[in-house]
């Protein structure tokens, strides 16, 4: 940055700035919520804090605003084009959203909240994946109703635990479905449901109750400075608007005033919604994907839209890849299953169909009850017939016909199970 208050020299040097702080926080953000390890964990709550108050350092630098303020103030005679006006108002009103304009004491107060957040929200996540690092233990009696494929999976985890001829589930999401569609057991879906819904509310060194009561407590505390804030900026605009009211009725320009109205009003609201999105950053949103509603933290949700915008583009390689390494980092993901699904698919469009066997495989297998089963049926019937495996493609849809005889898929399967024959 240099001194003059120009958008050219201040505000897009600024925006520019910080690129490889956003590259690290991206990485970050990706580890701390796919790694449940002890070191990720004291890492995580290291450094949450730390990051936290680095970016308030950056919007309560009052030396830094008062220069965007000058360009700002100074913008409407400075020659600037739509997108440079846009670009100056949007960073103004970030800055004093962010607590730019507070006293040094409320900022230190704001400040303060941040970084307590920061830790709160950091050892609440440690705390619910701490109580998914657990499971219930199956004898050869319990597995009644589940599939061999879930089966050996069960006694994979079991056997990784010491845990020698018996069957784990553990107290993860990718563990629980499976055995609460499939199983045969009310006592045990019930049993393990219960366990997988009080993660966190055990009333042990895991509980997070008292951590939800203190984030409430403390997002209270930083919405009523925040709200104070925003309160002044909003009279401030007033006052603005109303200034220029009396200049467009003295000149007669009435359109123009409708204009920056109507520009006044987006301005607002884009400065809400960035308020608000600062807020929810570190919170899972829920999303709904084949029917199926979760909750997804922004890693996954971001993840995911890149690897889908690959396969509708028609890049199967690049598709599969991104949805391979999206069920490495997010193994406990709510996409899982569709992710598997979609995996199954790309390989099939890339011709690898071997790799779309064991893709659409893997996804029948552990997701029998999900919406997309069926379809994954069939499409595993294709792979095997083009990898000229004509006994098994014909074994799959028989049982596609015997596991979902109502299914779009079952009707397209009766035609190609008599076309192969």
């Amino acid at each position: 940055l240099v001194q003059a208050p120009e958008p050219g020299p201040s505000v897009v040097p600024y925006e520019a700035a910080g690129r490889h702080l956003d590259r690290a926080e991206t990485l970050f953000s990706v580890m701390t919520s796919s790694l449940n390890a002890p070191e990720v964990q004291a890492v995580d709550r290291e450094w949450s804090p730390k990051l936290a108050a680095a970016a308030d350092a950056i919007s309560f630098n009052s030396k830094l605003f008062a220069r965007i303020a000058a360009v700002y103030d100074g913008r409407a005679d400075a020659g600037l084009d739509a997108e440079q006006r846009r670009l100056v108002e949007l960073t103004y009103d970030a800055f004093v959203r962010a607590g730019a304009r507070l006293d040094a004491a409320q900022k230190d107060q704001l400040g303060q909240l941040n970084q307590e957040l920061a830790v709160l929200f950091t050892d609440f996540g440690n705390k619910v994946l701490a109580d998914e690092n657990t499971w219930i233990v199956l004898d050869k009696g319990d597995l009644a109703g589940l599939p061999e494929t879930l089966r050996a999976s069960y006694a994979a985890a079991a056997a990784e635990r010491g845990l020698a001829g018996k069957w784990a589930v553990v107290n993860t999401r990718s563990s629980v479905d499976p055995f609460l569609t499939t199983s045969s057991r009310r006592d045990l879906r019930e049993r393990v449901w219960k366990a997988f819904k009080n993660r966190g509310d055990n009333g042990d060194a895991n509980d997070t109750n008292q951590t939800i009561a203190r984030i409430v407590e403390l997002r209270a505390q930083h919405d009523e400075q925040l709200g104070a804030m925003r309160r002044s900026l909003l009279d401030l605009d007033a006052r603005l608007a109303q200034l220029r009211d009396e200049i467009r009725a003295l000149r007669g320009d009435n359109e123009s005033l409708r204009r920056d109205v109507a520009a006044l009003q987006q301005r607002l609201a884009d400065g809400n919604q960035a308020l608000d999105e600062r807020l929810r950053r570190m919170e899972p949103q829920e999303v709904s994907v084949d029917g199926i509603a979760f909750q997804a933290s922004p890693a996954e949700r971001r993840d995911w839209d890149a690897a889908m915008g690959k396969l509708r583009e028609g890049d199967f390689g690049g598709a599969a890849a991104a949805l391979t390494a999206f069920l490495k980092d997010h193994p406990d993901s709510g996409y899982q299953a569709s992710a598997r699904f979609w995996l199954g698919n790309a390989l099939y469009g890339k011709r690898d169909y071997k790799g779309a066997v064991a893709a659409l495989r893997a996804m029948t297998g552990a997701h029998p009850g999900h919406p997309k089963a069926a379809e994954a049926m069939l499409a595993l019937a294709n792979s095997q017939a083009e990898s000229k495996d004509t006994a098994g493609a014909r074994r799959t849809l028989q049982d596609l016909l015997k596991r979902y005889p109502e299914s779009e898929a079952a009707a397209a399967g009766k035609e190609r199970l008599a076309a192969l024959r």
